[in-house]
Order: structure tokens, then C-alpha cells, then sequence
């Protein structure tokens, strides 16, 4: 190739670069504020990076907004349909059944049913701050989860667990 072939093979690349420049729209200014822009972002990313890496940044198990699935123990709705429970004494166990050993109000919140008319239900709810769901990070897969499918498979494995553990007792 001669020293001309060469020259005009590079100012014919340079016509289909300009010619590509000019079909973005952009202005020389335009481009520059865009590479300010990427190095604002760049450095946004690395200082994320960072703080990630200094333990500052949490991940959460799911977005604000999301729609979640909990079980828990139905005591409170079970304990009011109950006969052995007395509404009317408020600062002792309201409950009369001689069953159920506990030293608190069945009716209050409570991890594991105290009798058999409590059981494991699913209900729902949406996740309104980062608190809530900071807070709902370590229950995530346990008392927790993101589709009603599985929040139901848990609950009857417990309610059936709960069932067989108790099968004898009258309570």
C-alpha cells in the first residue's frame, strides 16, 4: 500500500466517523456534558462500592412496595371464639382451660399454638418502609415469603407437625 492508499483510506474513515457523529444529533457540548454525567455516575458507583465493601449498604430481601406472605398463630381470633376465655379478667391468664399451662394470656402473641383451636394461618401484607423490611430480612424463608404458594406449604407442615405432636391431649 502506498503512503497515498494509506492517507486516503484514514481520511475516508474519518468521513464515516463525522458522518456517524452527526447522525447522533449531538453537539460538541453535548458529548462533553455526557462524559461529565458518566464520570459522575462512575464515581457514584465506586463510592457504593466502597461502603458495600465497608459493611455500610444493606440488601434488602425485597423492594419496598412488595406484597409478602406471613404465618403466624391464629391465638387471638382463636382464643375469642373460645369459651374457657374470659374477657372480663384483665391482669390474670384469661384463659380457664385447665389444659393449657401457660403462665400468660393465650390470646397474646405467640410463636406456637397453646391449644387445639390455635393453628398456623397465612396472611399478607405489604412491605411499606426499609425498617419493616430490614427488620423482616432474617425471618425471609422461615415465617416469611415472597409467593402464598410457599407461606401455605409451611403453614400446613407445621399445623400438621403441631397435629401429630399433640394428637393425645384433650386441648
Amino acid at each position: 500500500m502506498t503512503i497515498d492508499e494509506v492517507l486516503n483510506s484514514f481520511e475516508l474513515k474519518q468521513v464515516d466517523e463525522l458522518e456517524e457523529y452527526r447522525k447522533t444529533g449531538l453537539t460538541p457540548q453535548g458529548v462533553q456534558e455526557m462524559l461529565e454525567h458518566g464520570k459522575v455516575v462512575a464515581e457514584a458507583l465506586l463510592k457504593y462500592q466502597k461502603e458495600e465493601k465497608e459493611g455500610l449498604l444493606i440488601r434488602l430481601p425485597f423492594p419496598v412496595g412488595t406484597q409478602v406472605f406471613c404465618i403466624e398463630v391464629n391465638a387471638a381470633d382463636a382464643c375469642y371464639s373460645c369459651n374457657y376465655f374470659n374477657c372480663e379478667d384483665y391482669d390474670d391468664d384469661r384463659c380457664s382451660n385447665p389444659e393449657v399451662e401457660d403462665d400468660i394470656c393465650p390470646a397474646e402473641e405467640t410463636d406456637e399454638p397453646r391449644c387445639n383451636r390455635q393453628k398456623w394461618i397465612v396472611y399478607s401484607t405489604v412491605i411499606r418502609n426499609v425498617l419493616v423490611a430490614v427488620d423482616l430480612k432474617p425471618l425471609v424463608g422461615k415465617s416469611v415469603f415472597l409467593t402464598e404458594d410457599e407461606a401455605q406449604a409451611e403453614c400446613d407442615r407445621r399445623n400438621k407437625e403441631y397435629q401429630e405432636k399433640h394428637s393425645g391431649s384433650r386441648i
